[in-house]
């Protein structure tokens, strides 16, 4: 299985599928989660569902905002649906109401999750439907005509050559070292804020980060640290005499700068450099993953980058477009260190 595939199938494997398919305890709630896997519909699209919008014919679903194929075996399992309960108006209803409600929906879902073992959501099986277009080569226009998004979206991330040239032009060394750690480790501004001198281990070249609770037993992880990032906040700690137990980034009255502050300081540091609006923290973090998923397996990857939904927000590297600069670059004056 290559990577494209590989990220397909992370949300629901196919043998995942067909095992929930058989422990699904009535036909409309099979055929509900069958729709939801294979054409991504929002919980109200399928409440809204009626009968006449399935055209037999043409295998196709007319919405009110767009007109999708259906597979020939989604058509025969709604077909079989159809001549077991016999519908009227709505295509889903209940004893109670001709309708079906958005809590039944939801409650169909939490039993997909039990079956599982890990929570599974309509917007988690929209974003596979996505994974599986982009996969099969679909083109942006055609993504969001099946979809329904106004907007399929693009990851923005610095080549290694912008990324040079954007470090050459920043002249405060507080804000060359945060551009350098965010791109080389990916870590979120919240981690960054707690982060001490103390969880750099220069031998090793590893990055202790503190996890919160969601990640289980494990209170930290450790990512690997370059041997020139290493070298910058060995030169930044003695540059500025710091202790083990000082911030590595901090403001003019040495105090930890803030979640906030740290990305306001990336945007500052964009405009500066004459990039676009798509330049901020998202920016950074992006193109570590781009380099990770171009030289790591998925399960490497995920490992590296610490967290367990790659597969739902970084489809493959299709998905990237690279930043440029749309000026000659001007040198990047420091403002909160020498305020």
């Amino acid at each position: 299985m290559n990577l494209n595939e590989n990220i397909v199938d992370r949300v629901l494997s196919r043998s995942d599928y067909i095992r929930v398919k058989s422990l699904l305890n009535s036909t409309r709630d099979t055929l509900i989660f069958s729709i939801l896997h294979e054409l991504g519909l929002t919980i109200s699209e399928i409440v809204d569902l009626k009968v006449l919008q399935i055209d037999f014919k043409n295998n196709t679903l007319n919405l009110p905002n767009r007109v999708i194929s259906i597979s020939e075996s989604l058509i025969n399992e709604i077909n079989t649906y159809m001549h077991k309960v016999s519908p009227t108006k709505y295509l889903f209803f209940s004893r109670q109401s001709p309708q079906i409600t958005p809590r039944r929906i939801q409650q169909v879902l939490k039993n997909v999750s039990n079956i599982l073992g890990y929570k599974l959501t309509p917007s988690l099986l929209r974003k596979q439907v996505v994974a599986r277009m982009i996969y099969e080569g679909k083109s942006s226009s055609e993504i969001k005509d099946f979809s329904g998004l106004k907007q399929v979206s693009t990851k923005y991330y610095l080549d290694n050559l912008e990324y040079k040239l954007l470090l050459e032009n920043i002249t405060d060394d507080r804000d060359r070292l945060l551009v350098s750690f965010i791109y080389e480790t990916g870590i979120s501004a919240k981690q960054i804020v707690d982060l001490t001198f103390s969880d750099v281990f220069n031998k090793t070249r590893k990055l202790r980060i503190k996890l919160d609770e969601r990640y289980g037993t494990s209170k930290f992880r450790f990512v690997n640290l370059s041997t020139t990032l290493i070298k910058s906040i060995t030169n930044f700690k003695e540059k500025y005499n710091l202790r083990l137990t000082n911030n590595l980034f901090y403001n003019s009255q040495n105090n930890p700068l803030t979640d906030r502050r740290i990305r306001q300081l990336i945007l500052d540091i964009g405009t500066k450099y004459s990039f676009n609006n798509n330049f901020n923290y998202s920016a950074l973090v992006n193109s570590f993953i781009f380099n990770v998923l171009d030289s790591k397996s998925i399960k490497d990857s995920e490992s590296e980058l610490g967290f367990i939904d790659l597969r739902s927000y970084y489809y493959d590297k299709s998905n990237f477009s690279k930043l440029h600069h749309v000026e000659s670059p001007k040198k990047i004056k420091g403002g909160e260190n020498n305020a």
